[in-house]
């Protein structure tokens, strides 16, 4: 997810959350999606995971990072999704970004 994405639903999440708080709800969400944490790195603002897709069983990476709170207060979650393999994801990896975004932004 980039800050200004050329598709609103895929523009990066705002949370009116500090940078702690966001790590705690990107845990929830990532154990939620039930992705495969490699490295956490969330006490520096960072976290890498993975996701197979169930039925090809190719995996995607995802590398989340939270941006310090600016200056009304909100942190921003900036993310990528690539394959591991492959040219051609069919939509896995905007698929991937939206759902963290929609549950990130979920109450």
């Amino acid at each position: 997810m980039q800050p200004q994405a050329q598709f609103a639903e895929l523009q990066s999440p705002r949370l009116a959350l500090t940078a702690e708080q966001s790590a705690v709800k990107i845990r929830q969400v990532v154990e939620q999606l039930q992705w495969q944490v490699q490295q956490d790195l969330l006490p520096e603002g960072r976290l890498h995971a993975r996701v197979e897709s169930p039925i090809l069983g190719f995996t995607d990476n995802l590398y989340i990072s939270i941006a310090p709170a600016d200056s009304d207060g909100c942190c921003v979650i900036l993310a990528q999704s690539r394959s591991r393999t492959g040219k051609a994801d069919f939509g896995a990896n905007a698929g991937h970004l939206y759902r963290l975004k929609s549950l990130l932004e979920s109450d």
